[in-house]
């Protein structure tokens, strides 16, 4: 049972986390040249995910947006390099960073607000991520 739960736990959380980390170098590179299809705020992001995830998957993941909106957090998560954008009611939105972009990311502070590029990857656990993202604009 427990052992059951463990291989479950690897295959669908730690897995794809270890395989998100190698790629955000790639995915910023595979989409430097693609125009963004959309501007959205982190707060009308969050909500069509909030009102139908299903929905929101058809309208944005794998396309490449630019989410603007006020940093909550500055951070690594498992070595990836990542801010969060405030929502109305959580820090959601989860933007991560190349590795070559750790000065860049180091000199962001709270409540600044930016406009970021980036590849939705979709709802993952609590949050929703972009990756390959680069900063387009610090307000």
């Amino acid at each position: 049972m427990y052992l059951k739960r463990f291989l479950l736990i690897l295959k669908h959380v730690l897995f794809p986390i270890a395989i998100a980390s190698a790629d955000d170098a790639e995915t910023e590179k595979d989409i430097s040249n693609i125009k963004p299809e959309m501007t959205v705020t982190a707060v009308e992001l969050y909500y069509d995910y909030q009102k139908n995830g299903l929905a929101a998957d058809e309208k944005y993941k794998d396309k490449v947006i630019i989410v603007e909106g006020s940093i909550s957090e500055i951070d690594k998560d498992l070595g990836d390099i990542y801010c969060s954008l405030n929502t109305a009611d959580y820090d959601w939105v989860r933007c991560y960073f190349s590795k070559s972009h750790a000065k860049e990311a180091a000199n962001l502070e709270k409540k600044m607000k930016i406009s970021v590029k980036g590849k939705v990857e979709g709802k993952f656990g609590a949050y929703l991520n972009l990756r390959g993202c680069t900063i387009e604009k610090i307000k």
